[in-house]
């Protein structure tokens, strides 16, 4: 894909588009999460997803594949860890498992559940 968005500029503005507005709404449901249960706490976790592409963007530069590799892995391995603080958070009742859905679903208010 990113050999596609190099040669087409109306690709690169559509893929920029589409991030921009996938970023919105995370962060939309990220606030309305912490705002309707008087909880921010889960602020926390957008702080580490802050830090996600930090390895991607060190690697990308690398002249080596071996390193781009292991910024690929980094990166990943710190998505999990974002959204593993989160689910560790309602496991040790910071914050309640509806806020919790409202993070991974913009749909949803479950109650009674301790799963996400």
């Amino acid at each position: 894909m990113l050999d596609n968005c190099r040669d087409n500029p109306k690709a690169t503005l559509v893929a920029l588009i589409v991030a921009a507005f996938g970023l919105t709404a995370g962060v939309t449901c990220l606030i309305l999460a912490c705002a309707l249960y008087d909880n921010w706490w889960p602020l926390m976790a957008a702080a580490s997803l802050l830090l996600v592409p930090l390895p991607l963007l060190v690697a990308l530069r690398a002249p080596a594949p071996l390193l781009r590799d292991w910024g690929i892995f980094w990166t990943t391995s710190m998505l999990c860890v974002a959204v593993g603080v989160y689910v560790l958070f309602v496991q040790f009742d910071i914050v309640r498992a509806s806020s919790c859905s409202c993070f991974f679903t913009p749909a949803g208010r479950r109650r009674g559940r301790r799963w996400c």
